[in-house]
């Protein structure tokens, strides 16, 4: 696509709703060519429904959704992300879309809107489910699961998305392990549901029981202390959620032993290592 003037994205990076209406039609599905700048917020490879999200611009979202809503950002950035933490820049990949860019961005109102627009254009749905998939850690379900807040847990339960439970996740990066790391109690919650469900139920019973690069399991990782500022985390919460993980951890290993899988009964050996089953499930 063309290289566009710097106007365009500066109007929607400023919400410039009236300049946005004017020039629309010659501007649209084109994207910043601007040299990335994370002070100034300025992008390479956003388009203008990016910068109407990451800014929370409503009516600009509103207004630029149908044009631009199948849309991914093209290169590898540092953003503020609210609705992932209080403090410091966060480097996302390439390849995210609006509704994940709004989810970071943590404003309630564009992810309903989004949601409802996703609802009346079911092809756009489908795009949006397994996207990002090079980058199976910042799919839909997975940010939800980092962020998790309620709008969060929503899309967690919502039945096109919870399908990305399923990825082949690698350890350090699946959903369970990012929630528990980072204190994301309604996150675990939502998980632990799934874990009610037998179409999910194995896909979360394998997060459960797999070691991360530094060899800890999802209970050690609940265990370790939390940056309670950072992450908005209660002593009382942080304690829900190693009690929430061992929980968990319990009942997959549980249903791993009475299976007569070969490969899940590997994985149940694999997890305790030399340990017994008292000493990787105290409390």
């Amino acid at each position: 696509m063309c290289k566009q003037k710097s106007d365009w994205f500066i109007a929607a990076q400023t919400g410039n709703l009236e300049y946005v209406k004017k020039n629309i039609q010659k501007n649209i599905q084109t994207y910043d060519r601007r040299e990335s700048d994370f002070e100034a917020e300025v992008f390479n490879g956003f388009s203008a429904l990016h910068y109407a999200c990451f800014n929370r611009y409503i009516d600009l979202v509103r207004l630029l959704l149908p044009f631009e809503s199948t849309l991914e950002t093209k290169q590898q950035v540092g953003i503020d992300a609210p609705g992932f933490c209080m403090s410091g820049k966060l480097r996302v990949p390439p390849g995210l879309n609006c509704l994940q860019l709004s989810i970071l961005a943590g404003n309630v109102q564009i992810i309903e809107l989004i949601m409802n627009y996703l609802k009346a254009e079911p092809d756009v749905y489908s795009v949006f489910v397994n996207s990002c998939t090079p980058y199976p850690q910042f799919s839909v379900f997975s940010i939800c699961a980092m962020c998790g807040f309620d709008a969060c847990v929503d899309i967690m339960q919502n039945s096109q998305f919870v399908q990305e439970v399923m990825i082949d996740y690698a350890d350090d990066c699946a959903p369970l392990f990012t929630a528990t790391a980072f204190g994301k109690l309604k996150s675990l919650q939502a998980l632990s549901q799934l874990q009610q469900n037998p179409n999910y139920a194995k896909f979360i019973d394998r997060m459960l029981l797999k070691r991360d690069s530094n060899n800890m399991t999802p209970i050690d990782l609940a265990k370790e202390p939390k940056d309670q500022k950072r992450f908005k985390i209660t002593d009382e919460e942080h304690n829900l959620i190693i009690e929430t993980v061992i929980k968990m951890s319990k009942e997959a290993f549980e249903r791993v032993k009475r299976s007569c899988d070969i490969y899940l009964k590997q994985i149940g050996i694999s997890y305790l290592q030399s340990q017994t089953e008292d000493e990787v499930f105290q409390e």
